[in-house]
């Protein structure tokens, strides 16, 4: 387990959303999609609407994202690059 994810601590939508860059909409979006991970209750009020994440579960997120794009930009051709670098000049 790497240093970044031997501790790990429940972090609120305020800090999640500036981790991750996404709006709240955007991050919500992710959620009912099933491509982040889901909230959980902070707290056993029936009431209550405070959620929480954790960090190693968003920290994880981000490193898959980062692999699947870097996975992507690997995939594109030099060829490809060059013919789109010469359109519209």
């Amino acid at each position: 387990m790497s240093s970044q994810q031997s501790e790990d601590r429940v972090i609120r939508a305020s800090e999640c959303n500036h981790v991750t860059g996404l709006s709240d909409s955007a991050r919500d979006r992710e959620i009912r999609a099933g491509r982040f991970p889901k909230p959980f209750k902070l707290s056993s009020e029936p009431k209550s609407r405070a959620v929480g994440w954790s960090m190693n579960a968003v920290q994880s997120w981000i490193a898959q994202r980062a692999e699947r794009d870097a996975g992507a930009r690997a995939a594109v051709s030099p060829m490809a690059l060059k013919t789109r670098k010469g359109r519209g000049a």
